[in-house]
């Protein structure tokens, strides 16, 4: 009997063992999906960050383009209307 109660102890101490160093083991896991977390969160952080940049530089692009290009068709026309203005004068 007393054997059988040191091959128990022997083995439980064993079986704590094993569980110690499956929870060592799984904090370890932990820590390391923790840290890919972490980054992925960074990275998206970050692609939200240039995303929105890239948007504001097109609309700021987009608005002086605009602007541009809204002079540059009002000049035409004012070239236009002078040269209608011309043509009607000689017919």
């Amino acid at each position: 009997m007393l054997l059988y109660l040191q091959l128990t102890v022997i083995e439980r101490t064993e079986s704590f063992g094993t569980l110690r160093n499956e929870l060592r083991n799984g904090i370890k896991d932990l820590v390391i999906f923790a840290n890919n977390i972490d980054h992925f969160a960074t990275w998206w952080t970050w692609m939200k960050m240039e995303a929105s940049t890239q948007k504001t530089r097109a609309q700021a692009i987009q608005i002086n383009y605009d602007s541009l290009r809204e002079e540059a068709v009002i000049r035409k026309w004012g070239t236009l209307k002078e040269q209608y203005v011309a043509y009607t004068k000689e017919v």
